[in-house]
């Protein structure tokens, strides 16, 4: 009875090690998801504010050119027409490059969303992995113990 009672503490004892190693390596791998999921919500919040700045800076740009037509209308009538000719090539040349950066931001936000998303994957995976584990070691401790009761019947 002891043998097996011994047995038993060793064997349910290796049982708890694997049990706390398994635990161990997900917390870990969680912390890690985590920590990736900061990070895309470090860099999705530097996008948003990137993107922010330059919608204030077209703006600002924006209204120093309202400000130069009313100059330029107040100027000769020919010089306002080359002002005029000038401000909607610089104005069609802004809002050009205002597409081109806002769609660079918008894609950068969609990959950061996309890593995000897949961050969150990868802990509804682990968190899976985790319950599965721990069920199978559940399941492996109840048969350890099944045994032992069935060992100790006999005995």
């Amino acid at each position: 009875d002891e043998l097996l009672a011994a047995e038993r503490r060793e064997r349910r004892a290796q049982l708890d090690a694997e049990i706390e190693s398994i635990r161990a390596k997900s917390e870990e791998k969680e912390k890690e998801v985590h920590e990736r999921l900061r990070m895309a919500s470090d860099a999705r919040a530097e996008l948003e504010s990137e993107l922010r700045g330059f919608q204030n800076t077209v703006r600002a740009e924006r209204d120093e050119r309202e400000r130069a037509v009313e100059l330029a209308a107040r100027a000769a009538e020919e010089d306002r027409r080359a002002l005029e000719e000038s401000l909607r090539d610089e104005a069609s040349e802004l809002r050009s490059r205002a597409a081109q950066v806002e769609e660079e931001l918008r894609a950068r936000l969609r990959a950061t969303e996309e890593s995000r998303d897949s961050a969150e994957t990868e802990i509804r995976a682990l968190q899976a992995s985790v319950r599965d584990s721990n069920a199978a070691a559940q399941a492996a401790l109840k048969s350890a113990q099944d045994t032992g009761k069935e060992a100790a019947a006999k005995a």
